[in-house]
């Protein structure tokens, strides 16, 4: 018997109705299987690394081929769909046929060995199956019991027992399928698509002829996949995907002007990097082309200036519009908490501060949308909602208009449909002003989860019970929460930050790092238990936070936050001392870089202080590297 179909099969199974608890072992050692298969792969060969796994694996085809052979375990022709699949993705160039046999053998191989040689996987699979079958035999036999009939009724119940199974699943296909969270990058790459196709079936080829700006929109395209392969290459992960280098379509070029439109050339096309578009063509692809402001041409007399002018352009974008990719377990723990606290009753949680992954998953992919689709359904309620005005439906503005009697009412609603399987029918798009719901779902589908069965909240929250009345926000911690939470924050910052400056920017990492100039910060906090209106004092009318930024005289000093409570702690360092100036901190000479402050501590009481906090430093930072780089 091959051991994966049964225990990959049966868990898929098992996912299908919540109400059905899966023993925890089986959950933790299944997870541990898959991040064998994924070393062992990375092991074998070391250019199908984890990244590359995880687009392969989640491939439409690849996804269906691995199910047909879990049904029916034929390697042959499961084999021949994956090598299909697996050069429409990877080029020849840089895996043989060799590689790629390879590396799907191993894929079964490593995936049956490991569940064969797991024994707990193995027994509990079996004991909780023999359970199932013990259950459902008893059923039928009680059946059989009570009416004449009972031998056709049970195997009528059989019968109706496997549809329900195959039912079940093709309905967790199709939640997942109508569900989808808003992506505003999404959309704008779909729209870029569709333009770039109309390019391709519509644009002169300049084949074989020379024109004297030739040279300068070489020198411009040159320089521009320069920066997109090396220090910026997450521009062209997040915009081009699969993508070899940017060309150019124009459509007029003169030393004072020049219209045209950059395009992703594939690594599995053979395509030209300069081409040339028509009047009407131009017009069509108007939102997406650009045209040149001002006296002068700047391809024409700053190719290369201007190929850095259009980069800083797009990162400075993906900063502002919070796009890279983001997998750390504390920006989750944060994330989760954040929506939780302020949308549970879209989600039918209740506020805690502890949560299962498989709590969070029941509710985002299972009871969210019933839910959205019950307000929907509700023609009592005046929405103000039609697709038309809005690219999504935001649950908390549905929220914002429901009173505490139609909440219950829904909320009963939505449990009964759930233990029905009565899911939504309509196709949904999730989102909301202020919470990343994209994020939620792209951390739910991280492998960085497969080590945690439960999510603890992560910073102290806000009690409305101090201060009904008020509208500050940090009425609702007292001082020496706000003090602890400020800690609880920094202790995670920097990893977090130098994390996402290793994924997404890592030929920068030296000139981005956290602690790019400086070893030591001492951060001073001002905060009160009370606030008021009416003291002019301003540290009285909100709380406040200092930062010294110091570098050590010693080498190899320990890179530290060292974070003080003003009125309360010993401070050994104050603004009167000056820049670049010696100070002595526990025996140790240190010279300070910079100041800043005292300034309105706002941030760590907004939902999501760190994923917030985390754009604004690194936005900062890319201002500075772009001075440096003659901006």
């Amino acid at each position: 018997m091959v051991i994966s179909e049964l225990g990959l099969g049966f868990l898929k199974a098992c996912f299908i109705d919540s109400s059905k608890k899966i023993p925890k072992k089986i959950f933790d050692t299944y997870w541990k299987v898959c991040d064998e298969v994924i070393k062992e792969l990375s092991n074998k060969n070391p250019k199908f690394d984890q990244i590359n796994i995880d687009i392969f694996l989640h491939e439409k085809k690849v996804e269906t081929a691995i199910k047909e052979y879990l049904k029916s375990p034929n390697k042959s022709i499961c084999l021949r769909a994956l090598i299909n699949e697996f050069f429409n993705l990877f080029s020849q160039e840089d895996f043989s046929k060799e590689d790629a046999n390879l590396i799907l053998n191993t894929f079964f191989e490593v995936i049956d060995s490991e569940i064969e040689k797991n024994p707990e996987l193995r027994d509990y699979l079996k004991l909780y199956l023999a359970k199932q079958i013990t259950e459902t035999t008893q059923k039928l036999c009680k059946v059989s019991k009570e009416t004449n009939q009972g031998m056709q009724e049970a195997n009528q119940g059989i019968k109706e027992l496997s549809k329900e199974m195959s039912k079940g699943l093709q309905i967790i296909e199709e939640i997942k399928e109508k569900l989808m969270f808003y992506d505003s990058q999404g959309e704008e790459i779909k729209n870029l698509q569709e333009k770039y196709a109309i390019l391709s079936d519509n644009s002169d080829p300049l084949l074989r002829l020379e024109r004297k700006e030739f040279k300068n929109i070489h020198r411009f395209l040159d320089q521009l996949n320069i920066y997109l392969d090396t220090d910026f290459s997450i521009v062209k992960d997040l915009y081009y995907d699969s993508c070899w280098k940017l060309g150019i379509a124009y459509n007029n070029y003169s030393e004072g002007q020049i219209t045209y439109l950059l395009y992703p050339i594939n690594y599995f096309k053979n395509d030209l990097q300069i081409k040339e578009i028509s009047d009407k063509l131009k017009d069509e692809l108007q939102d997406y082309v650009k045209t040149s402001i001002g006296p002068m041409n700047p391809i024409h007399f700053r190719p290369e200036n201007y190929a850095k002018e259009l980069v800083i352009r797009k990162v400075t974008e993906i900063c502002d519009k919070k796009l890279l990719p983001l997998s750390n377990i504390s920006l989750f723990r944060e994330v989760i908490f954040g929506i939780i606290d302020n949308l549970h009753e879209c989600l039918g949680l209740k506020v805690k501060h502890s949560y299962t992954i498989r709590e969070i998953r029941h509710s985002f992919y299972n009871y969210l949308p019933i839910w959205v689709d019950e307000v929907l359904n509700n023609e009592n309620i005046n929405l103000g909602y039609h697709p038309l005005f809005s690219p999504y439906i935001d649950p908390a503005s549905l929220l914002y208009r429901l009173n505490p009697e139609k909440k219950e009412e829904i909320d009963k609603r939505v449990n009964e449909r759930i233990r029905n399987c009565q899911f939504n029918n309509r196709n949904l798009v999730l989102g909301t002003r202020n919470f990343p719901l994209k994020l939620i779902s792209d951390f739910l589908e991280s492998s960085s989860l497969n080590d945690f069965n439960e999510i603890n909240r992560l910073y102290i929250p806000k009690n409305f019970d101090r201060h009904p009345s008020s509208h500050y926000s940090w009425s609702y911690n007292t001082s020496e929460e706000v003090f602890e939470n400020i800690k609880i924050f920094f202790n995670e910052f920097p990893n977090v930050y130098n994390a996402t400056i290793d994924y997404c920017f890592p030929k920068l990492k030296q000139e981005l790092k956290f602690f790019n100039n400086f070893d030591t910060l001492i951060i001073v906090i001002e905060a009160h238990d009370n606030y008021t209106d009416n003291n002019n004092e301003y540290s009285k009318r909100c709380p406040l936070i200092e930062y010294y930024y110091l570098r050590a005289e010693e080498r190899n000093t320990k890179e530290e936050i060292k974070i003080f409570m003003k009125d309360r702690d010993h401070i050994p360092i104050n603004r009167e001392m000056n820049f670049k100036s010696k100070i002595c901190i526990d025996g140790k000479l240190y010279t300070t870089i910079k100041f800043e402050g005292p300034g309105k501590l706002g941030f760590i009481f907004e939902h999501l202080p760190m994923f917030d906090y985390l754009y604004k430093m690194l936005s900062k930072r890319m201002k500075n590297l772009f001075i440096t780089m003659g901006n």
